[in-house]
């Protein structure tokens, strides 16, 4: 460790949703349990573009609500991906819906290009817990039992990206 506080919060995750609600519920509930990550909570996509675009902000992770006022989620990922700032924001990025319509056709026009598949989709609403939707490919610390599935969605896309999540 280079002298910084033992908690700080080193892993930064983007999470934009225009649901006031649900950015913030879930902003407070993944820092509860995940504790060196920070939530990062954008109301618009275009202000998330213009950070990551412009002013060259670095995520470790964004979690993207699919339908918003002026621009989905996929659209979002999409214009990331075209600007070559991150050419792999479909594999780093959690796509959050109440409906998987058309996220489903989204992957299915995009069958032939691997590297534009949404992989990493957690259903609305996740505020309770369902032990049939838990990701299993990572084994969840006991602390983590009673979270809910995008938390546990959080967990496991950081762990099998290599980092050293920290938990409650």
């Amino acid at each position: 460790m280079d002298g910084t506080a033992s908690n700080e919060k080193n892993i930064e995750v983007l999470l934009v949703d225009d649901e006031e609600n649900i950015r913030k519920t879930s902003a407070i509930i993944i820092e509860h349990y995940l504790t060196n990550v920070k939530v990062n909570p954008y109301e618009k996509p275009e202000n998330v573009l213009d950070d990551i675009l412009n002013k060259n902000k670095h995520y470790d992770l964004l979690i993207t609500d699919f339908k918003m006022p002026g621009m989905t989620g996929i659209e979002l990922l999409t214009r990331i991906y075209e600007s070559g700032k991150n050419q792999k924001v479909f594999q780093q990025s959690i796509l959050i819906t109440g409906t998987r319509d058309g996220v489903e056709e989204y992957n299915r026009d995009h069958a032939n290009k691997p590297e534009l598949i949404v992989r990493n989709i957690v259903d609305k609403p996740f505020l309770n817990h369902d032990d049939k939707k838990q990701d299993q490919t990572i084994s969840m610390p006991e602390s983590l039992r009673d979270a809910n599935p995008l938390v546990h969605k959080v967990y496991s896309t950081l762990k099998e990206r290599g980092y050293e999540v920290k938990v409650a």
